[in-house]
């Protein structure tokens, strides 16, 4: 992230960093449950499972340090039922009474196996909200992942996810999702990303839509952010992947700094996902009133 009185600077992640930042060496050590995998093209598949024992996240700004939830059904997802945590001393309410807790989220499908560290919130009726929509945005690189699988003439495919909590200030809670596609015999994964980002008190999604008072216009302008705080390598940019669409700007996240784009692999140009900030100095002028009151720092 860059600093409020400094200029946006280019947050590309290489392929060697997402991967050893992917790695999930997590040992399950907790309670683990299962339920029934759905149903999918006559795949033989493990039962995917949860393991909830509580982990430590890292202190960072606006992001609390323990996570629990309901579990809920989804096509790739089965329901799955998780255990709450015993106390730590890591686990601090936010604002809003929201605790969380990472979770890993497992299973496999003939070939394909996937195995996503992501939060799991409580204590607080928006809770339920969140989760079901972090794990509506896992369910999407599972579920691509199993597509490709089916094409892969038997050979092992592994997607592995690592989530993070950006922002849970009391008005939004934020979770950022990054993940690795890793087909064997590849010399690179594929990396993908999805971000969430919750009202608390209206328990809804914001969408783009909603942040922006002029969506095609806001576009405009932050194609030309990114494009100043690519610098040098704003000439290697493929400018159709800044055009003025909402699927090119809708990995997004903010936090006291400004707004944080995520784009995703090759849709600049280039190999992998390459991330950029652009300032509340920047951003501000182009937010609905709504955007402002619960996204912009107080």
């Amino acid at each position: 992230m860059t600093n409020p009185g400094k200029a946006s600077r280019d947050r590309r992640t290489g392929a060697a960093g997402l991967a050893a930042g992917l790695a999930l060496g997590l040992a399950a050590s907790g309670c683990v449950a299962t339920a029934g995998a759905p149903a999918d093209g006559g795949d033989d598949e493990t039962a995917p499972s949860v393991s909830s024992a509580p982990t430590s996240v890292a202190p960072q700004t606006s992001i609390s340090a323990e996570l629990p939830v309901p579990s809920l059904p989804s096509p790739s997802l089965p329901t799955v039922a998780t255990s709450e945590p015993g106390p730590s001393s890591s686990s601090r309410p936010r604002p809003n009474g929201l605790r969380a807790r990472m979770v890993i989220i497992s299973g496999s499908s003939g070939r394909v196996s996937w195995r996503v560290r992501v939060p799991e919130f409580s204590g607080a009726p928006v809770a339920a909200e969140v989760n079901k929509r972090v794990r509506a945005a896992v369910a999407g690189p599972i579920q691509r992942a199993r597509r490709e699988g089916r094409r892969d003439h038997g050979i092992k495919r592994r997607l592995d996810g690592e989530g993070t909590v950006v922002t849970n200030d009391g008005r939004t809670v934020q979770v950022r999702v990054i993940y690795g596609d890793y087909l064997s015999g590849t010399a690179h994964p594929a990396d993908y990303v999805t971000t969430t980002v919750v009202d608390v008190a209206r328990r809804r999604p914001i969408t783009l839509d909603q942040v922006f008072a002029h969506p095609t216009a806001a576009y405009g302008e932050l194609r030309g952010q990114i494009l100043a705080a690519a610098g040098e390598q704003s000439s290697t940019i493929d400018r159709s992947g800044l055009s003025a669409t909402a699927a090119n700007w809708a990995n997004w996240q903010s936090d006291r700094t400004g707004m944080v784009f995520t784009f995703a692999d090759g849709q600049l140009g280039s190999r992998g996902l390459r991330q950029y900030a652009v300032p509340w100095s920047a951003v501000g002028p182009l937010l609905t009133g709504y955007a402002t009151r619960v996204l912009a720092p107080r």
